[in-house]
């Protein structure tokens, strides 16, 4: 019994590790196709590109993500959810200030992002200009609930109306700009 408790514990340290290992691998394939993706739009980016990027041989991809436009959406959807997380942070710390002082803040903020993130703006700007319609690329769907979750974030940090059509119409259009101009 106890020889049969010691295999049983040691396979659950075995499975513990590979997991461990397994996200670590994962996230080396997110984070060498965030970099390949923010060079080549979807379309001409490859998984073996990415496995080169990466240092894995790139059948080894297809064991985390069965197809490139699942590999891409994942990419889109990590995207578009840190930046909703952080423009809720900007608001939080620009919501007591003048709107002059708070929308510099804000700015600055969020070209700070950028820097620590240059590849997040320049994936979505460069895959939005290399398409007529933009359900053609995958993860695109994401895009509606980034605005959202942007306008979710004033009304709620902001106390704005999340009715106003000025609300939409602004948050709609600085946010293309942003990722037009940072993007590119």
């Amino acid at each position: 019994i106890l020889q049969l408790t010691e295999m049983k514990t040691k396979a659950k340290k075995d499975e513990l590790v590979k997991d461990k290992k397994g996200e670590r691998t994962r996230g080396t394939i997110v984070g060498a196709a965030r970099r390949v993706f923010s060079q080549h739009p979807y379309h001409t980016a490859s998984m073996r590109m990415i496995g080169k990027e990466a240092g894995v041989e790139h059948p080894l991809i297809y064991y985390y993500f069965p197809t490139k436009a699942r590999l891409f959406e994942t990419i889109v959807k990590d995207i578009c959810d840190e930046f909703i997380r952080s423009n809720e942070q900007w608001l939080l710390t620009v919501r007591e200030m003048k709107i002059s002082d708070g929308f510099m803040n804000y700015i600055d903020q969020l070209l700070d992002f950028n820097d620590r993130n240059p590849e997040a703006l320049r994936i979505l700007a460069l895959n939005i200009s290399q398409t007529e319609n933009i359900s053609q690329i995958p993860g695109y769907q994401h895009f509606p609930g980034l605005i959202e979750g942007i306008l979710k974030s004033f009304s709620e940090v902001l106390n704005a109306d999340s009715n106003s059509d000025e609300l939409h119409m602004f948050v709609q259009s600085f946010n293309f700009q942003v990722i037009s101009f940072l993007g590119a």
